[in-house]
């Protein structure tokens, strides 16, 4: 006798593996990219896909790289340093 795949298992693991559904998912996530409304806002709806994306096929985010830093300070003076440096670059120019 054949087991019963119940159809939400089913259709996690084909937006997971690399069938239609896969990679239907995979090319509307690459095409989105980002909306930009006027000249400063910017939406990232391949950023919103990523994560529609994970939560349906009910994959970690920590499979995705999506992970907290091991030293918040080191992340936040980095992120500041590199914030100042490219905010110098485009006042000069």
């Amino acid at each position: 006798m054949t087991p019963v795949i119940p159809r939400e298992l089913s259709r996690t693991e084909s937006l997971r593996g690399f069938g239609p559904l896969g990679i239907l998912a995979l090319l509307l996530i690459f095409i989105a990219g980002n909306f930009t409304v006027g000249n400063m806002v910017v939406f990232p709806a391949g950023a919103f896909l990523v994560l529609l994306w994970a939560w349906l096929s009910r994959t970690p985010l920590r499979a995705l790289g999506y992970v907290p830093p091991k030293n918040w300070l080191l992340t936040m003076a980095g992120g500041l340093a590199a914030g100042i440096a490219s905010g110098r670059q485009t006042v000069r120019s």
